[in-house]
This record gives structure tokens, C-alpha cells and sequence, in this order.
């Protein structure tokens, strides 16, 4: 199985799971590629070398390529906390990334070619320890809230900024649910 690329920029990084290896510049700043190698399904794990550690990881499930590579340029041009993007174009690529990487956000596109997101996201919220945010093209779908959603991002009304608070904040809100979770159980014993 051939190696496919993880870009990283100022401890940002990318991949595209179906992607081929890339090397570019943006905005005057070089890309450095990393490796990555195939798990199950045509997923990569990501070999985090030179990400910086305190980097938001999030994988973007999304078939759309145009938005894929929008948000990844638009992460890139941010400041503040990074975002380590990860991307599937399906739920079952999805599945196989979180089996092999620990993400502190799921970005999830409402439509997607394989399945239900609302329906994954119920069925994977008790043992998902990331934050939900459902992505929508139009902004009329129903509420995430119900699945285990966080919040439903617009995606013709995101910038670079506006995606990456979101992320931010709701790798946040996870952590404090994680926390919270934990303090529960332990109250139980």
C-alpha cells in the first residue's frame, strides 16, 4: 500500500484519506509533508511528528472536495490554538481514523454517500469522547442536539475564523463533558 501526505503548517495539518501526497506553498508559508500509513477501509493514521501539541485535532467527514480544501485553507490563515485537520469522505472511512486516532472534534457533513450522520452520531455518541459539530449546506436541517450534536455550522456562512472557534469551542465543551462524566462515575462507586 502506497504512503499518502500529511501537510503541516505552523503546527497545522491535513489530510485528505483518499488524497495524493502534496507538496505547496500558502500565503509565503512552505508545507512540510509528513507520513502517513493505510489502516482499514482506505483510511491513513496520522503520524503527528511536528504538530504542535497543544493543535486541536478534528476530523472533517465530508464528501465534498471544494469544502474539504476550503477548510483547509482557511485553518491554515488562522491564529490562535492550531487545528489538526483530518478528513474521511465516508462514515465508514471515518470510523477506521477513530479507531486509530484520538480527535477532540468530529465535523460531520449532514449528507453523506454511505449513510445516515445523524443516525452515526446517535449511534456512536456514548463512546465518542469528541465534540459533534454537524455541518449543513443550507442551514434547514433538523436539529443535532437530539443525536448528541453540539452545534450546526452553515457551511456558505464559514470563514476561517468562525470554523476554527467552533472547533475550539467545542473540543472545549467536550472536555468539560468528559470531566463531568468522570466525576459522575466516580461519585457511583
Amino acid at each position: 500500500a502506497s504512503h499518502r501526505g500529511t501537510q503541516v503548517d505552523g503546527g497545522r495539518a491535513s489530510r485528505d484519506v483518499g488524497g495524493e501526497e502534496r507538496d505547496r506553498r500558502a500565503h509565503g508559508r512552505a508545507h512540510r509533508t509528513l507520513t502517513s500509513e493505510p489502516v482499514a477501509d482506505g483510511a491513513v493514521a496520522l503520524h503527528a511528528q511536528g504538530v504542535s501539541p497543544d493543535a486541536v485535532t478534528a476530523l472533517l467527514v465530508d464528501a465534498d472536495r471544494s469544502f474539504v480544501q476550503f477548510a483547509r485553507e482557511e485553518l491554515n490563515q488562522t491564529s490562535g490554538q492550531p487545528v489538526c485537520l483530518l478528513h474521511a469522505s465516508t462514515l465508514e472511512q471515518a470510523d477506521a481514523i477513530l479507531r486509530e486516532t484520538p480527535v477532540a472534534v468530529v465535523l460531520i457533513e449532514r449528507h453523506l454517500p454511505d449513510g445516515d450522520s445523524l443516525e452515526w452520531i446517535r449511534n456512536n455518541r456514548t463512546t465518542l469522547q469528541a465534540g459533534i459539530l454537524l455541518l449543513s449546506g443550507e442551514g434547514r436541517e433538523p436539529s443535532s442536539f437530539g443525536a448528541g450534536g453540539q452545534d450546526l455550522l452553515v457551511k456558505s456562512h464559514l470563514d476561517g475564523d468562525h470554523l476554527a472557534d467552533a472547533i475550539r469551542q467545542a473540543a472545549e465543551r467536550e472536555r468539560t463533558r468528559q470531566e463531568l462524566l468522570q466525576k459522575q462515575h466516580r461519585r457511583r462507586r
